[in-house]
């Protein structure tokens, strides 16, 4: 099982810390795929719907089911990661303009 690790955010500085945090969630996001490719049969307990799934040991309606429901989750993912992007962007903007006003007038 792979284990995710913890960001370790100590730069000084907001636009330091804001490139950690940009580094982690790629990061983040590449294990993430890596792992999510990778799953097999092997990888859930037994009796597990997706077990069954991935071992075509339930009806078509339940299958029909399940990958709905892993689609919806991943709907709901990738909506996160956009709202998630969209706050830093901001975020970035607004720091921006912020050192830009102190060091244009002191």
């Amino acid at each position: 099982m792979s284990q995710i690790r913890l960001p370790n955010i100590n730069a000084q500085g907001d636009r330091a810390q804001l490139a950690q945090i940009r580094s982690y969630l790629y990061q983040l996001t590449a294990e993430l795929q890596h792992a999510l490719s990778n799953l097999g049969v092997e990888n859930f307990p037994a009796g597990s719907a997706a077990r069954q799934v991935l071992s075509d040991g339930i009806g078509e309606q339940q299958k029909k089911t399940v990958l709905e429901g892993i689609s919806s989750l991943k709907s709901m993912i990738i909506k996160t990661a956009d709202v998630v992007q969209a706050e830093m962007d901001a975020l970035e903007i607004s720091l921006e303009s912020k050192y830009l006003a102190v060091s244009d007038f002191g």
